[in-house]
């Protein structure tokens, strides 16, 4: 479904989902996507609006288009970003679920066991 915008309206219901329970190696592979300041900015611009397409965060950002996209590529392999299409522009969306699973996995690491 598409809102008057012309964005998909899939990344609206991403608030209501409970954070993911991540294997050890979900986290590892979100944590090492995070690892590149360029792309935590990216999840930033999608935090503060979103959903957004790859020209609106070259708009923002000092980057070429293809570097952005590859940019992307990385973040949604690692689930922490979900992708739809209308044509003709693709919409990225944060996958709060997946960050939040991060965010508690980390999270059990400061606790002590017993």
């Amino acid at each position: 479904m598409i809102r008057a915008g012309g964005s998909p309206v899939e990344c609206l219901d991403e608030a209501h989902r409970a954070p993911r329970d991540l294997t050890t190696n979900e986290a590892a592979v979100i944590a090492k996507a995070l690892g590149h300041p360029t792309r935590f900015e990216i999840l930033e611009l999608l935090r503060k609006c979103c959903p957004r397409t790859v020209g609106d965060i070259v708009a923002e950002l000092p980057l070429a288009p293809s570097t952005v996209s590859n940019h992307l590529r990385i973040l949604k392999e690692a689930g922490v970003i979900r992708t739809f299409r209308s044509e003709p522009r693709t919409w990225h969306c944060l996958n709060r679920s997946m960050i939040a699973g991060l965010a508690i996995s980390i999270t059990e690491l400061t606790v002590r066991p017993g």
